[in-house]
């Protein structure tokens, strides 16, 4: 998007800023976005007054589903919207979050997805995730998935960290697969209303007790079970808390708390990960 027009997208940026703080962090049981709350409202235009309605009920939709993102903190967030000859356009999805200036950056395209009849499937949170609105809606899931990724890396930020860590990117397994666990369970818990039925005959298959065997095993094997670990593991793994916590806290103490497997024993460092959860989120 050229800079003249990236620029002026201060003005909406503002309005949209204005709405997210109303929903996520004061409007209550209310779900209005509201433009009119925002002085710069009568200069939005129609895709963006749609748009800023949409991340206001959406953010409130979380929080009145599961919990408060971000902790419950007044945090003063701005979206801004770039085209994709812009330095700041999202290159591997549709969104992007820096958490040092508070700014969500979106495809400058989102704003061709928002038609007028969105609005009923995005009042509550889980059941757009049973519906078929999720193919004939798909913004709204882009925006959960911004505004869940925002709640990660803020997190992760605040403790010098990034999200994802970057042990994903590491090639010994050991701090590779526990990252990789964090990454898909924290997916798959914010999009699935009922997790899948995990036999607790196979918690030996889904945390190994000795990596260095099960990792020859798995790459033999296509990848299968490294893939059944990484996902079903992962599940296994931050669920139970879900539970106890709600996903917001769960997910901030992930982000803050990488999970790295140690002494070659999966399910030794799983267990010992729960238990350092949950007493750091019940402080």
């Amino acid at each position: 998007m050229p800079a003249t027009q990236h620029a002026h997208c201060g003005m909406r940026a503002q309005l949209i800023k204005c709405a997210i703080v109303v929903a996520a962090m004061t409007c209550g049981t209310m779900v209005h976005a509201s433009t009119h709350q925002c002085p710069e409202a009568a200069s939005a235009r129609p895709p963006e007054q749609r748009f800023a309605r949409l991340v206001c009920i959406r953010a409130q939709a979380i929080q009145t589903a599961i919990g408060p993102l971000f902790e419950g903190r007044d945090l003063d967030i701005r979206i801004e919207f770039a085209g994709a000859d812009d330095p700041l356009y999202p290159q591997t999805s549709m969104s992007s979050y820096d958490p040092a200036s508070h700014t969500l950056y979106f495809r400058r395209k989102v704003l061709m997805l928002a038609p007028e009849a969105w609005y009923q499937f995005a009042l509550a949170y889980w059941p757009y995730y049973r519906d078929v609105a999720r193919a004939t809606y798909p913004l709204i899931g882009i925006v959960d998935e911004a505004l869940w990724n925002a709640h990660l890396r803020q997190a992760a930020h605040e403790q010098g960290l990034s999200w994802p860590n970057e042990d994903c990117g590491e090639i010994d397994i050991a701090r590779r697969l526990g990252c990789e666990m964090l990454v898909s369970a924290t997916v798959e818990l914010s999009q699935s209303p009922a997790t899948p039925m995990v036999n607790a005959n196979r918690v030996d298959l889904l945390w190994p007790e000795d990596l260095k065997d099960f990792e020859r095993r798995a790459w033999t094997r296509g990848g299968r079970e490294y893939r059944e670990v990484r996902r079903l593991g992962g599940l296994l793994l931050l669920e139970p808390l879900v539970r106890e916590f709600g996903a917001p806290r769960v997910f901030a103490y992930a982000a803050r708390t990488p999970f790295r497997i140690e002494n070659n024993n999966v399910r030794l460092s799983a267990l010992q990960y729960q238990d350092g959860a949950r007493k750091g989120i019940a402080l």
